[in-house]
C-alpha cells in the first residue's frame, strides 16, 4: 500500500485545522467550557426578562419667541417730534410710543370740532349737514391719531428704528414692541410623531442659556397641517405656561414631548448583549450554568440603553446576565449575587 506523500499530509492538516476553527467560532454559539473549566464557577449578576411597555417621548429644539411680537410703521409721512418711551421701558396698551409731527392734522381738527360745534347751536342747521360735519370731524381725529401711534398691547419697547427730528416716509419702521409674558417654543418634528401629538399635550422645556440650568413647562398649541417644504417636517408651537429664568425671546430651548407607551416587548439591557462571529446573543442562567442564547435584536431610539427582543427563543422570566462576563463560556457554572 503507497504511503500518502508529505505534502497530502499538510493539506490535510490545514484543512482540519480551519475546520475546527470554524466549528469554534461559529455564529450564535461562543466556545463551550468543558473539563475543570465547566466546574469553576463564576460570579455574575442576572436580570429577569419580563414584557413590558416603554414611555416614550421625542425631544425637539427650536427657538423661544413672543407670542405677541410686533413692529409699529408710520403710517402717515413726518418728522419724528418724540420717542415717548426708551428703549427697554414698558408700555401700556393705549400709551403713545412716537409722535410725529401733527401741526396741519391738529389745526384741521380743530376747525372741524369749531366747524361741528356751530352748526349744531344753529337750529336752521339740516340734519344732512350736521352728520356731513361729524364725519369730518372723525376723520380729523382719525388723522391726528396716525400721526400718534399708540401701543396695541402691554409690552416692551425692544428697538427704535428711528431717531428724533428724523424724517420718515409712510410705511417705514418705527420700533419693535414685545410681549415678553407670553412665550412660545417653535420646535419641528418628524411626520411619524405629528398623530402622536395632540393639542393640549404638556410637554418639558430645557433652557441652554445658563449651561441647561433654566427650564420650565409648556403646552402644545399648534400642529402645522403641512411639512415645512425645505425641510418635510412639520411645525409644532408650545406655549410657554412657566418660561423659568432663562428662556426669553431668541434664546434656544429643547422640548420633551411625551408620546404614547409602546406595545408590550421583551428588553435586554444592551450592554448585557454580545456579538459572536457577527451575530448577537446573550447569556442566560439555567439550573446553574450559563447558556448561550442567539437572538435578533434592533435598537430602540428613545432608549439607547436598550435592545427590543425581535426573534430567538428567549422569553418572559429567562435571567439574563448582565455582568460577570470575565472567563464567562457557554455551559459555564456560575453563582449568582445575590
Amino acid at each position: 500500500m503507497r504511503k500518502p506523500s508529505r505534502s497530502t499530509l499538510i493539506a490535510a492538516a490545514i484543512v482540519a485545522g480551519v475546520l475546527a476553527l470554524a466549528l469554534a467560532f461559529a455564529p450564535g454559539r461562543p466556545a463551550q467550557a468543558s473539563g475543570e473549566e465547566g466546574s469553576a464557577r463564576v460570579r455574575v449578576r442576572v436580570e429577569a426578562l419580563v414584557a413590558r411597555s416603554l414611555a416614550r417621548e421625542v425631544r425637539a429644539g427650536g427657538f423661544v419667541r413672543a407670542r405677541r411680537d410686533v413692529t409699529l410703521f408710520a403710517e402717515r409721512a413726518g418728522r419724528v417730534v418724540d420717542l415717548p418711551i426708551p428703549e427697554g421701558g414698558r408700555a401700556r396698551a393705549g400709551d403713545l410710543v412716537a409722535r410725529l409731527d401733527a401741526t396741519i392734522p391738529r389745526a384741521r381738527l380743530a376747525e372741524a370740532r369749531v366747524a361741528a360745534r356751530e352748526a349744531a347751536l344753529n337750529p336752521d342747521t339740516a340734519a344732512a349737514e350736521l352728520a356731513r360735519l361729524d364725519a369730518a370731524l372723525r376723520v380729523a381725529e382719525h388723522e391726528l391719531a396716525l400721526h400718534q401711534p399708540a401701543a396695541p398691547f402691554d409690552g416692551v419697547v425692544e428697538k427704535h428704528h428711528v431717531d428724533r427730528h428724523e424724517f420718515v416716509a409712510a410705511g417705514h419702521p418705527l420700533l419693535d414692541l414685545v410681549d415678553p409674558r407670553e412665550l412660545e417654543l417653535l420646535v419641528e418634528v418628524d411626520a411619524e410623531i405629528v398623530a402622536a401629538v395632540p393639542l393640549g399635550t404638556d410637554v418639558s422645556i430645557q433652557g441652554l442659556a445658563d449651561g441647561g440650568a433654566g427650564g420650565g413647562r409648556g403646552r402644545v398649541t399648534r400642529v402645522a397641517g403641512r411639512a415645512e417644504s425645505r425641510t418635510h417636517r412639520f411645525s409644532v408651537e408650545i406655549a410657554l405656561s412657566d418660561p423659568g429664568a432663562s428662556l426669553r425671546p431668541g434664546s434656544y430651548a429643547e422640548a420633551s414631548i411625551p408620546l404614547p407607551p409602546s406595545a408590550p416587548a421583551v428588553y435586554v439591557q444592551k450592554a448585557s448583549a454580545r456579538r459572536e462571529g457577527g451575530d448577537r446573543g446573550v447569556f442566560v442562567e439555567r439550573e446553574g450554568r450559563a447558556n448561550w442564547i442567539w437572538a435578533r435584536f434592533e435598537e430602540v431610539p428613545a432608549r439607547p440603553d436598550l435592545l427590543r427582543v425581535v426573534d430567538g427563543p428567549l422569553r418572559d422570566g429567562d435571567r439574563v446576565i448582565v455582568a460577570g462576563f470575565q472567563g464567562l463560556l457557554d455551559g459555564r457554572a456560575v453563582e449568582v449575587e445575590q
